[in-house]
């Protein structure tokens, strides 16, 4: 954004030349990007994205002008204002003006007659052309002019282009557009856009005649022959500009100060000083008074500040004195309240001025950042240590990304459309006040959905998916949010009926807990442990894991309502295990076993069983069988083609680990335990293939 350097000596006769200028302004306020000669004239070139941070102040040269006058002292030279009223016509005779939007904080206006339409004085052309804007007309200029002087953005319409309302007045409308209303806006580039219902327009008393806040519309434009104007000196919501702005790919001077936020406060000084310069170089004549609509009045904000907080936030004291000083050379009003405590009420004009922090960097920075000394920060007690949970957590990643998994770290938020598809209820969600998006607007209650969900997207890439993560469940109760904290495992693979992948997540199960120290561990699918999961389970293919006489995690296959619903691919195992409850299982189970010194003989069993058989039942038969030199079994296939399926038969295979704590184990002793354990299971009536 260009500022002239002759328009700011103007203001503040004091200004050190261009080059000091820029530097000053650079190490204390906006980031200045060069210095370009326009005519007699040098234009300085602010950073605009620094610059829109303080809008509300500084889009102006006044602004930039007082910001050098508070950085070196002095005062600035305020063009005065003496508005001169005609008291034969009053502004409310011939105006009205309703506000029908809380979108609209304000909407002034004032009324010129007779006034002769021409070019403007050379002087104010120069400044137009160096700030980077093209001379168009005496009104047209003024309007830019005094908003590139305050700030505020200003508008003039021809009186006679608009359409009377009620009482035969004039009548402007500050309103949301309606769906679908058009508008041609103007300049040579004019285009008709279509409006949409967040937009906010500027109307008479047939339809719109400008986009509020952003542009001006064709029909009510200034010509040669305009007599009479009325100018607008209105305040638009920041958001709803910048919306309707890159909406219809329409950003202007006046959209960029709105969608930055200034303040209401500023619009009838502007609108004064624009009245002024065109009864002077127009020849108009100012209806008396001016109508203005300000349904609510911005209030002041006080702020605290501490001089010691100051100190120990800036790792260095600034005088009292000068800290005191500079704030009230920002404009700020100070009363003070107690020994080293300060009110402080900011001008109306900095708005980005809201807590004390903002205060004491104002003080830091006018004061000089380059007098803080640099100083290496006090660090100490080093890397802090894991708790045990994290230990924990990071002990079972690792295990599973051992087992062939890989980490999905997965949002904790939720919308409607998620909870819709889960036919869950959005009652039952802590709601958030702002969210970045609508699928983001409530905390989850059942973090196993965003992992169904993650699963079913990824099966339309990959033809297998194994997925792990640490789910956080938000659950909603009289006290407050209570987080639960659960580890969730899914997989899925492309042309397999799901049977595989649930026993072989249910093995990757079994060595987790058992490497954990969990050995007695058994799965309950009675009726009463089905029914806490039919949010997403399988009611007929899902299993309570139980530790002790504890439920610490289910394991189950996704209902088929919800893979139909979610579009999955494939049949999805999950299981989800409780962090806190693992680790309390962790403590209960935690004994000493020494090493064995001696050899383990491993061999490997299959057993043909029923369909209906239950994995546990056949290997408490093996283990009780193979007594206490068996030292462990797993279930490590499952195998069930389509003839066994005809027979409703299914193939269990399992890893026989024996081992004695005393001595090595001879061929002939692990042969007879072998042999007394596939007797116990054909007594079972059970097929055992060696």
């Amino acid at each position: 954004m260009k500022f002239s350097y002759n328009w700011l000596k103007a203001l503040y006769p004091k200004i050190p030349p261009p080059e000091k200028s820029a530097e000053l302004l650079t190490f204390h306020a906006f980031q200045v990007e060069g210095l370009e000669k326009v005519g007699t004239d040098i234009a300085l070139d602010l950073d605009q994205q620094v610059l829109g941070r303080r809008a509300s102040d500084a889009s102006g040269h006044l602004g930039i002008a007082r910001e050098i006058a508070v950085i070196r002292g002095g005062e600035l030279k305020t063009p005065p204002v003496a508005v001169k009223e005609d008291p034969k016509i009053r502004a409310d005779d011939l105006l009205r003006v309703r506000v029908e939007t809380p979108l609209v904080a304000r909407y002034s206006a004032r009324v010129l007659t007779g006034i002769t339409v021409g070019p403007s004085p050379k002087w104010m052309q120069e400044r137009l052309r160096t700030s980077g804007l093209r001379p168009i007309n005496v009104v047209v200029d003024t309007t830019n002019y005094v908003m590139l002087e305050t700030g505020q953005p200003l508008h003039a319409f021809d009186c006679d282009k608009l359409r009377n309302g009620e009482n035969k007045k004039l009548t402007i409308i500050a309103r949301q557009a309606k769906k679908g209303e058009t508008l041609e806006t103007l300049g040579d580039e004019g285009q008709r856009l279509t409006l949409a219902a967040t937009d906010i327009v500027i109307a008479d008393a047939n339809g719109p005649i400008g986009l509020g806040g952003i542009k001006g519309g064709k029909g009510s434009e200034i010509r040669s022959e305009t007599k009479r104007i009325v100018i607008e000196a209105a305040n638009f919501d920041p958001a709803t500009i910048r919306l309707t702005a890159q909406r219809l790919k329409l950003r202007t001077d006046a959209s960029w100060r709105f969608e930055h936020g200034i303040s209401p406060e500023m619009a009838t000084d502007a609108l004064d000083r624009a009245a002024e310069l065109l009864a002077k170089h127009a020849h108009g004549r100012i209806a008396k008074g001016t109508v203005d609509a300000y349904p609510q009045k911005e209030p002041r904000r006080a702020i605290p500040f501490s001089p010691s907080r100051a100190a120990s936030l800036m790792g260095v004291a600034v005088p009292e004195a000068v800290a005191v000083s500079i704030l009230k050379r920002l404009g700020c009003a100070i009363t003070k309240k107690t020994r080293g405590l300060y009110r402080v009420i900011p001008p109306f004009f900095r708005r980005d001025l809201a807590i004390e922090e903002d205060l004491i960097e104002e003080v830091a920075r006018i004061w000089g950042l380059e007098k803080i000394p640099a100083v290496l920060p006090v660090i100490s007690g080093g890397i802090a240590k894991k708790s045990d949970r994290r230990m924990f957590e990071d002990a079972l990643k690792d295990r599973l990304v051992g087992l062939g998994f890989t980490e999905s770290h997965l949002s904790s938020f939720i919308g409607e459309r998620t909870l819709a598809l889960f036919q869950m209820l959005p009652e039952h969600l802590y709601h958030l006040e702002n969210p970045t998006s609508p699928e983001t607007a409530m905390l989850m209650n059942l973090a196993i959905v965003q992992y169904i969900r993650s699963a079913s997207e990824n099966l339309r890439h990959f033809d297998a998916v194994r997925i792990f993560g640490i789910g956080r469940n938000f659950t909603k109760t009289p006290a407050g949010p209570v987080e639960r904290r659960t580890l969730i495992i899914a997989l899925a693979e492309r042309g397999k009926d799901g049977r595989e992948e649930f026993y072989t997540l249910k093995g990757a199960v079994d060595t987790l807990l058992e490497a954990s120290g969990i050995a007695d561990h058994s799965y309950d699918n009675r009726p009463e442990a089905l029914r806490r999961h039919t949010v997403w389970a399988h009611p007929g293919r899902m299993a309570e894991i139980v530790a002790g006489e504890n439920v610490i995690g289910v394991i189950g296959e996704l209902s088929p309502e919800f893979t139909t619903a979610t579009k999955s691919r494939a049949r999805i195992a999950l299981a989800e295990l409780d962090i806190e409850k693992l680790l309390a299982a962790i403590e209960t189970e935690q004994e000493f076993r020494p090493i064995g010194k001696y050899p383990s003989i491993i061999r490997d069993i299959a057993v043909v069983v029923p369909e209906d058989a239950k994995a546990d039942d056949v290997e408490g038969v093996i283990e009780n069988a193979g007594g206490e030199l068996l030292a462990d079994s797993d279930l490590f296939d499952y195998f069930q083609d389509e003839a066994m399926t005809e027979r409703g038969e299914k193939s269990l295979a399992f890893h026989l680990v024996f081992q004695s704590p005393k001595k090595t184990l001879t061929d002939g002793e692990v042969n007879r335990l072998y042999t007394k354990i596939t007797a116990a299971l054909r007594e079972r009536g059970w097929e055992v293939r060696e």
